[in-house]
C-alpha cells in the first residue's frame, strides 16, 4: 500500500518477471544421469521500487567507501546498493495507515487480533491452545544465523558452530502468515500479546498487528 496516497498498489507495478536458464551438470554427473541437468527458473525483479534497510554504523565508517554491489541470498545474486544518512519512514506511520484501512474489518463482539505482517511465534501449538478459534496459515521461514564474528557475509555454510561464515539450519521454522486473524478469550489476551510481541522481529518488519481491545 502506498502510504502517501492510501492506495493499494498492484504487484505488477512493483515486480517484473524474468526467466533464468541454468545448468546443473556437476551434481547430475555424480548420479550418472542427465535428468534435471538443465533447468528454467522464473524469478521476479523489483521495478520502480527498492528495498530499504536502516542500520546503525560506527561514526568512523565512511559510507562513500562502502561497496556498490553486494551478494545476497542462497544463490549469492549481486544487488546494487546505495547509502544515505538520516532517518526514513518508520513502521509507526505505516502501521497508522494500515490500521485505518483494516480496523473496520475487526468485529466488536469479541477480542481479536489481525496480523499485518508475517509473525514469528516461538511455539505455534501453545498459541493454538490459547485462542478460541482462528483463521490462519503457517508458512516456512528459512532463517540464517549470523555469528557476531563473521566479516565475510557472502559465505554461507551448513556446519553448526562455524563462526567464520553464515549458517543455514536444516530445520525449518514456521511463522504465521500475514492476514491471519486470532479470536481470543477475555482471560487470555495478555498471554497472546506476550506470544506475538517480539521486538527483534518487529524491528525488521515482522510481528506487526492490530487489535480491537
Amino acid at each position: 500500500m502506498n502510504i502517501n496516497t492510501g492506495k493499494q498498489e498492484n504487484d505488477s507495478q512493483l515486480f517484473s518477471s524474468e526467466i533464468h536458464i541454468g545448468i546443473d551438470k556437476g551434481k547430475t554427473n555424480n548420479r550418472e544421469t542427465d535428468e534435471g541437468a538443465f533447468y528454467k527458473q522464473q524469478f521476479y525483479r523489483l521495478t520502480n521500487a527498492a528495498i530499504a534497510f536502516q542500520a546503525a554504523v560506527d561514526d568512523q565508517v565512511d559510507v562513500n567507501n562502502l561497496p556498490g554491489l553486494l551478494p545476497f541470498g542462497g544463490e549469492k545474486r549481486m544487488f546494487g546498493i546505495s547509502y544515505a544518512d538520516g532517518e526514513f519512514t518508520g513502521w509507526n506511520r505505516i502501521q497508522a495507515e494500515v490500521t485505518s484501512k483494516f480496523n473496520e474489518y475487526l468485529p466488536e463482539s469479541e477480542p481479536c487480533i489481525m496480523l499485518l505482517t508475517d509473525t514469528y511465534v516461538s511455539d505455534l501449538r501453545e498459541l493454538e491452545d490459547a485462542v478460541s478459534y482462528a483463521v490462519l496459515q503457517a508458512k516456512p521461514f528459512r532463517s540464517i544465523i549470523t555469528p557476531k564474528s563473521v566479516t565475510n557475509f557472502s559465505r554461507l555454510g551448513s556446519i553448526a558452530g562455524d563462526d567464520k561464515q553464515l549458517y543455514k539450519p536444516a530445520v525449518t521454522t514456521y511463522i504465521l502468515k500475514q492476514g491471519s486473524v486470532l479470536f481470543i478469550d477475555e482471560n487470555k489476551k495478555g498471554i497472546i500479546l506476550e506470544m506475538i510481541n517480539h521486538p527483534g522481529f518487529a524491528k525488521i518488519g515482522y510481528n506487526q498487528f492490530i487489535k480491537n481491545f
